[in-house]
């Protein structure tokens, strides 16, 4: 895959995207997941976290200080590269959940709600709760718990084989 240029990445690092406006917009939502991003980073975890302009923006105008790596928005490959070569997730999106699954990736959501509940169910998905007092706690509690990587959640791969095999077998 294709590593992200110059970011003089560490060894093993944490991967982390933030760019929801729930969690943007909010200081003090914002404030408390740069809290726990910087305190990851800080305790042995380091972080890196592709940033969004917007979200970048927005961190600046709160005074917000950041003690991980913050890198420039990456394309698919440079994500996928970053997503194979974690220790972990840690994020508010939607499709970085599912992607953390197929890469064995343990996930932490910053959101109240996810769509990805087979995700939660498996242990494989956390919430991270706002009201938690220690994230990083959190955090570290369920990575010490395995998991298992059940395959085939979301199919084996041969859905094209088998919707054409339908579709010859619906036209004899």
């Amino acid at each position: 895959m294709h590593e992200p240029k110059n970011y003089d990445l560490p060894k093993e690092f944490v991967l982390a995207t933030i760019h929801r406006q729930e969690n943007t917009d909010d200081e003090e939502r914002l404030k408390k997941i740069i809290e726990t991003l910087n305190e990851l980073s800080n305790t042995g975890n380091p972080v890196v976290m592709p940033i969004h302009p917007r979200t970048r923006a927005i961190i600046e105008q709160n005074n917000l200080s950041i003690e991980f790596k913050v890198i420039d928005p990456v394309g698919y490959l440079e994500m996928v590269y970053l997503l194979e070569n974690c220790k972990y997730v840690v994020t508010d999106s939607g499709g970085l959940q599912k992607e953390a699954y197929f890469f064995e990736k343990r996930c932490f959501t910053y959101r109240d709600s996810t769509e990805w509940t087979e995700l939660l169910k498996m242990g494989v998905n956390t919430l991270l709760n706002f009201e938690d007092s220690n994230m990083v706690q959190t955090i570290n509690k369920e990575m010490e718990t395995s998991n298992t990587f059940v395959a085939g959640v979301y199919g084996t791969g041969n859905t094209s084989e088998m919707i054409l095999r339908n579709l010859l077998a619906s036209n004899h």
